[in-house]
């Protein structure tokens, strides 16, 4: 036991996590991509900056898609970041169930694993992701936590 810290943690919930993680890179992913994909230079190539800097006034909606744009660029660096701190077996499979979107049936063949194996490091991929993504500076934090 340590003398200086209490490092209890809470107790995460796997299953849930897991699940979490899974949609994240399904639903929340594609977006980011699609938002970072954006024409850069079409946004930029003539925006309005009528009343920028004016008290009272919002960013108007080139401006705002510009940010988002580089927002989403930004935290998909942050992903890619925290895959590549993933350990091997980790960053394999999350790469290729994730990013290139193999089946598990292509991932069986690559690993030359059983289904229940694949399935086994999928989820443990999945957990290490989200712990890793919670300790990032700017990443965000996918675990969820058994209710006490």
């Amino acid at each position: 036991m340590s003398v200086l810290f209490q490092f209890k943690e809470p107790e995460i919930d796997e299953k849930a996590t897991i699940i979490n993680v899974r949609d994240f890179f399904t639903d929340d992913v594609p977006k980011l991509e699609e938002m970072a994909g954006r024409s850069l230079n079409s946004m930029l190539s003539s925006p309005k900056l009528d009343n920028v800097g004016t008290p009272g006034t919002h960013l108007n909606s080139t401006e705002d898609l510009m940010i988002s744009s580089v927002d989403a660029k930004r935290e998909l660096r942050i992903i890619a970041l925290v895959i590549s701190q993933c350990t091997d077996n980790s960053r394999d499979i999350l790469t290729w169930r994730y990013l290139k979107h193999l089946s598990l049936a292509q991932i069986y063949e690559l690993y030359y694993m059983t289904h229940s194996t694949v399935w086994t490091h999928t989820n443990k991929a999945c957990l290490e992701f989200a712990n890793r993504y919670s300790h990032v500076d700017g990443g965000h934090d996918l675990r969820i936590y058994v209710e006490q």
